[in-house]
């Protein structure tokens, strides 16, 4: 006879495992933000919680776009949260060239608190 309730234990396992191996990556993913600054006003790029890539979707959409001065940053309040969930408002920020640093990750990232966008990281390609 099978014990149908043994796969339960199993399953279990097998999605606390994909949690943890989800958080691991995640926070190796985040890891090269730490100990960065901003190269104009020496600031510390991240408090640890408020820095990511950039969604794919989010450059499709235009929230950043390239202009002869830098990149201009335009987020709704709803976009801000991928980056800082305790941020309170949305953001248009233009980030000049000369604060501009070059991405680890092949993509744009940024990291946001204070309600403004503190490291901004373009791919190099670009």
């Amino acid at each position: 006879m099978v014990n149908r309730f043994r796969a339960v234990p199993n399953a279990l396992a097998l999605f606390a495992g994909a949690g943890i191996m989800t958080w691991a990556a995640s926070a190796l993913a985040h890891d090269w933000f730490i100990g960065l600054l901003d190269p104009v006003t020496g600031s510390r790029c991240c408090g640890g919680t408020d820095c990511a890539v950039v969604p794919a979707e989010l450059v499709a959409a235009g929230a950043i776009m390239q202009t002869k001065d830098g990149y201009l940053i335009r987020l709704s309040l709803d976009q801000v949260h991928h980056f800082n969930k305790a941020a309170s408002k949305p953001i248009t920020q233009l980030v000049p060239m000369n604060r501009v640093q070059s991405s680890q990750t092949g993509g744009f990232a940024l990291c946001i608190w204070k309600d403004e966008v503190q490291c901004f990281f373009a791919p190099s390609s670009v």
